[in-house]
C-alpha cells in the first residue's frame, strides 16, 4: 500500500513539466488512490476501467483526458517491481482504442466573446478597475492563459517593444506574444500605481493587498463579476459536484482573442505558436468554430448593397 504523500512525492524534482501542470497531476493522484490504493499492483486493465467508469460517469472527455495524462506521468516516475513493459504504456495511454470505446467526434462549441462584448465586461469590471481592465484587455490581446496571467512578472515585459515574454508556459514551454500601442498609457499608470498600495517589493505585474499575485480564482471572480453585472454571464451546466459552469470564464477570453485573430485573417500556424500549442489540431479547434459561424460571417461580411 502507498500513502497520500508517498504518492505524490514521486512528483518531486520532476523538472521537465510547470508547477501548475504538477498540480494538475497530483490532484489525479490523489483521487485515483481512494479507489487503488495498491498502486504497486494495478493493472493496465484496472487503469482503463477506471478511466471508463470516469467517462460512464459523466465526466468530460478534457476532465478524463486530464487524468489519464496524470496517471501516464505518475506511473512513469513510479519505480515498480513489476514495470510494465512498453506495450502496457501503450495501453494505458490509448485505452480508447484497446478496449473499443469511440470518442465524441462531433464538434464542440467554442464559447467566446465578440469585440462589442469584451467592450461591455470592461465597462463594468469591479473595483479596482485600472488594474482590472488592464488584466482583460492584455488577456484579450495576448490570449494569455490564466495561470500566465496570475505570474506575469513586470522583467517579462518589454514595453518599448509591446512584447511578453511568457516564461514556463504549459508544458514548461516559453514564447513571446505581443500587445498594441493602445495599452501603453494604462500600463505606464499601473506600473506606478501597483507599489505601494499592493504588496511591495514584488516581482509580479499583478499583486493584491494580500499576496504577491493575483490568484487564478480571484480573476475568475473579477470577470465573472463584471460579466454578471454587464448582462452577458449564464450558467450553461451544472457539473457533478453541483457547480454551475458559467460562460464568461478567464478561458473564455483566450477562446476571443483566438477568434478574433481568426476572423481577423491571421493564419493558423501564427495563431499557434501564440497561443503555446504543442499540436496543430488543438488550434485547429478553432477552425471547426468559424465553421459553425459561416451564416454569422455571411451577414458580417458578405456583399451589401
Amino acid at each position: 500500500m502507498m500513502n497520500e504523500s508517498d504518492a505524490l512525492s514521486v512528483f518531486d524534482g520532476m523538472r521537465t513539466e510547470s508547477p501548475a501542470s504538477i498540480e494538475n497531476y497530483k490532484t489525479v493522484v490523489r483521487r485515483f488512490i481512494k479507489h487503488h490504493p495498491d498502486v504497486y499492483e494495478v493493472t493496465t486493465d484496472e487503469i482503463a476501467q477506471y478511466l471508463e467508469d470516469m467517462l460512464n460517469d459523466g465526466y468530460a472527455d478534457k476532465t478524463v483526458d486530464a487524468a489519464r495524462t496524470g496517471l501516464i506521468k505518475f506511473f512513469g516516475q513510479l519505480d515498480r517491481d513489476d514495470d510494465p513493459t512498453d506495450s502496457d504504456k501503450l495501453d494505458i495511454w490509448s485505452w480508447y482504442q484497446y478496449t473499443g470505446k469511440t470518442r465524441k467526434t462531433e464538434k464542440k462549441e467554442i464559447i467566446y466573446l465578440e469585440q462589442d462584448e469584451i467592450n461591455k465586461l470592461i465597462e463594468n469590471l469591479p473595483a479596482p478597475v485600472l488594474r482590472n481592465e488592464l488584466i482583460v484587455r492584455l488577456m484579450f490581446e495576448t490570449g494569455l492563459r490564466a495561470t500566465e496571467l496570475c505570474t506575469l512578472k513586470v522583467e517579462d515585459i518589454d514595453t518599448d517593444n509591446r512584447r511578453i515574454d511568457v516564461i514556463g508556459g504549459k508544458g514548461n514551454k516559453d514564447r513571446t506574444v505581443y500587445y498594441d500601442e493602445t495599452l501603453d498609457t494604462l500600463l505606464e499608470i499601473w506600473l506606478v500605481d501597483r507599489q505601494g498600495v499592493y504588496v511591495d517589493n514584488t516581482p509580479y505585474l499583478f499583486p493584491t493587498n494580500r499576496s504577491e499575485h493575483i490568484s487564478q480564482r480571484r480573476l475568475a471572480d473579477v470577470i465573472n463579476k463584471g460579466a454578471e453585472k454587464a448582462g452577458i454571464q449564464e450558467t450553461l451546466y451544472v457539473d457533478k459536484s453541483g457547480k454551475g459552469r458559467k460562460r464568461v470564464t478567464p478561458h473564455t477570453i483566450r477562446h476571443s482573442f483566438a477568434m478574433a485573430c481568426l476572423n481577423n485573417g491571421m493564419p493558423i500556424k501564427f495563431l499557434q505558436e501564440l497561443m503555446g500549442h504543442d499540436r496543430m489540431e488543438t488550434t485547429e479547434v478553432y477552425l471547426n468554430a468559424l465553421d459553425t459561424d459561416v451564416e454569422k460571417s455571411y451577414r458580417r461580411w458578405g456583399p451589401q448593397y
